[in-house]
């Protein structure tokens, strides 16, 4: 992602141990499959939106 996290997202990843701040994006490279269903998981968590 070459976007910022918004905070729900932050709040989210930081939830589940991830370090984050204000200028967290998101970047996966050569990573397991339970790495990229987390990073998928993080970014199309939808509940903070209503």
């Amino acid at each position: 992602m070459s976007s910022v996290l918004p905070g729900h997202m932050r709040s989210y990843a930081a939830s589940q141990g991830h370090r984050v701040s204000e200028a967290t994006r998101g970047f996966v490279y050569n990573a397991d499959i339970t790495s990229i269903v987390e990073f998928l998981d993080i970014g199309t968590r939808a509940t903070e939106l209503r």
